[in-house]
């Protein structure tokens, strides 16, 4: 195996650097599925740091949504 010293680093640098910040991690994807939650978004699982949501009953924008979501250009149409 070639350039193995390489992948140790990467290895040594993840785990000195990115392993502490898991917790704070942790805590935002519980604090995202929080939030989808009130917005009534289909939560499947929020497992450590992923947040999997239902795409089979997406939440429905309003047009006050809609007009925050559309650029500013009067020759915009939806």
């Amino acid at each position: 195996m070639r350039q193995i010293g390489l992948l140790a680093g990467c290895a040594a640098y993840a785990l000195n650097h990115n392993f502490p910040q898991l917790l704070c991690v942790h805590n935002l994807a519980r604090k995202l599925e929080a939030g989808l939650r009130e917005l009534d978004v289909q939560i499947l699982s929020a497992d450590t740091c992923m947040v999997r949501r239902s795409f089979i009953s997406p939440f429905a924008l309003n047009e006050r949504d809609l007009d925050l979501l559309r650029p500013h250009s009067p020759r915009y149409r939806v």
